[in-house]
């Protein structure tokens, strides 16, 4: 499937009573679970924070890490390691974010998060089944941000991407959007993008468009000498009285009665 393309897997381990040390900038972006045990761990050379498992961390490649076991207690060290394009979209959303502040992760289920690392491990070692360990993964970073922040999965994945687009279309709503675009750059289908703007913004993202039309026409009704034909098309609309009625729908005056309504001078 294509939804699944743009990760692939650089190497997955697990090491039981690890006193491991590492220091480097590491070469791909990795998922990190000490089950049990003890890690020092210090981001881009900031303070030493140290942490009983178990606990996550996430590496990437533009922080330089540098861990250990302190004192006399060894790890059990569990630690998947990915790249790709499609990373960028996990950045993006919200679902891969180092903090070197604050690099750990604490977790409601570790035992349950342990089992399907290491399903996900013996996936990467095997070499199989390439989709479904890129689903296992994206469920277990899921799992990292929904736990840290108490929030249900998809709002901390998705919420921060519909902000971001709603933006996009109060700034240029005269655009003709494409939501199918849309949707499949967040990897979802219509049907389920559709629910989730409904979900963030109350309306969907058709009326959402219009009622962006409609405030940018009504500025430059208030705000310009241009004629009605003229906002209408600025605001993407090609028929003067389609545009007309939709304005009055939204406003209950028509463009001109608006204009004379509350234009000044």
């Amino acid at each position: 499937m294509k939804y699944y393309e743009g990760i692939d897997f650089a190497m997955a381990d697990v090491q039981f009573g690890s006193r491991n040390i590492k220091r480097n900038y590491p070469f791909y972006y990795g998922l990190q679970l000490v089950y049990s045990g003890e890690i020092a761990l210090a981001v881009d050379r900031r303070r030493v924070i140290r942490k009983q498992g178990p606990t996550v961390f996430l590496t990437s490649p533009e922080h330089y890490y540098e861990y250990s076991s302190p004192g006399f207690a060894a790890r059990d060290h569990y630690w998947v390691c990915f790249y790709g394009p499609k990373v960028e979209l996990y950045r993006e959303g919200g679902l891969f974010r180092v903090d070197p502040e604050a690099p750990f992760f604490s977790l409601r289920h570790p035992e349950t998060f342990r089992d399907r690392m290491e399903e996900l491990i013996a996936l990467v070692q095997n070499g199989c089944e390439h989709d479904r360990a890129v689903c296992l993964l994206e469920t277990l970073l899921f799992t990292v941000q929904s736990d840290a922040e108490n929030l249900p999965l998809e709002v901390d994945y998705y919420r921060e991407r519909f902000s971001e687009l709603m933006t996009r279309i109060v700034r240029n709503p005269e655009k003709e959007w494409n939501f199918e675009s849309e949707a499949r750059n967040m990897s979802v289908s219509l049907n389920h993008f559709n629910r989730l703007f409904r979900k963030y913004h109350k309306a969907s993202p058709h009326h959402s468009v219009i009622q962006a039309r409609m405030r940018k026409a009504a500025d430059l009704l208030l705000n310009s000498n241009a004629s009605i034909a003229e906002i209408a098309l600025s605001v993407g609309i090609e028929n003067e009285f389609y545009f007309s009625r939709l304005f009055k729908k939204q406003f209950a005056l028509s463009p001109s009665g608006y204009r004379k309504e509350f234009r000044k001078g």
